[in-house]
């Protein structure tokens, strides 16, 4: 793992960040007695959801209406 001190790494900041994605190597920067680290982290795709409040429409209405509708006795839920 290499070490830096910012004022270097500030200067090599975009090849740093090249480095470690082709290695994996993580780099630590020193400054003022303290150490940070420059990782690669994976991106996570955020998950699609309706906002609050948001009402179905089209396909998906309809869908709920007859969800809705279907009345359930208890010989469907044994």
């Amino acid at each position: 793992m290499k070490t830096l001190t910012i004022s270097k790494a500030k200067a090599r900041l975009g090849p740093l960040t090249d480095q470690v994605a082709r290695t994996g190597k993580p780099v630590l920067l020193r400054r003022g007695g303290r150490i940070f680290e420059i990782r690669e982290r994976p991106m996570i795709e955020p998950i699609e959801f309706a906002p609050v409040g948001d009402l179905p429409v089209g396909e998906t209405e309809r869908d709920l209406q007859k969800l809705n509708a279907f009345e359930f006795g208890p010989e469907i839920l044994r």
